[in-house]
């Protein structure tokens, strides 16, 4: 009984491992795509120096810049992208140092991690 229970708390730590891989990895892809979407759309926003450019490519440009830009501050993925990451190390330290403990040991250890 006390291995079922073992091998149920590891498979909840390499669970939460993962997990934090994956919304490590999706707030890079969003701050990635934020950070190129408002590159671009600055450029369009500045094209209204030259003049040569329609109005409408201003105006897009200004408001992707304004949308974008506002999202990547309010959002502020590669901080959370930051804590995601050490909550992964924390999980997959957790993940080696589990296979010594025992089941009451491990589950207070998963409690103090999350």
């Amino acid at each position: 009984m006390s291995t079922d229970i073992h091998a149920a708390l590891m498979n909840e730590v390499r669970y939460a491992e993962r997990l934090c891989q994956r919304t490590t990895r999706l707030y890079r892809r969003v701050q990635t795509i934020g950070i190129f979407v408002t590159v671009v759309s600055g450029s369009a926003a500045l094209s209204t120096l030259t003049g040569q450019m329609p109005a409408w490519v201003v105006v897009a440009g200004t408001a992707g810049f304004a949308v974008f830009g506002a999202m990547l501050l309010a959002v502020r993925p590669a901080d959370k992208a930051a804590v995601n990451e050490a909550d992964q190390r924390r999980y997959a330290k957790l993940r080696t140092d589990g296979f010594a403990m025992d089941a009451a040991a491990l589950r207070i250890a998963l409690s103090k991690a999350r």
